[in-house]
């Protein structure tokens, strides 16, 4: 049986993992959006699309998925 999840805004990962694992992650993540900005603006642009178009209720299949697609068909 699969369930359904939803994104909740209110949910805070920090308070359910005291052990400091999603501080780390948070650094590392960004991390890589500097990085991103500095050095490539083109695909941080891309991501940021995406990110807002999913929490829009929109998302954009991605070129691989779409790739996917075409070669099971």
């Amino acid at each position: 049986m699969e369930e359904d999840h939803k994104f909740r805004s209110i949910a805070d990962p920090k308070k359910c993992y005291i052990d400091g694992r999603i501080e780390r992650m948070d650094a590392f993540i960004n991390e890589i959006g500097d990085y991103l900005r500095k050095y490539n603006q083109k695909e941080w642009n891309e991501l940021m699309r995406r990110v807002i178009d999913f929490f829009g209720g929109k998302p954009d299949p991605s070129p691989f998925s779409k790739a996917l697609e075409e070669k099971h068909e």
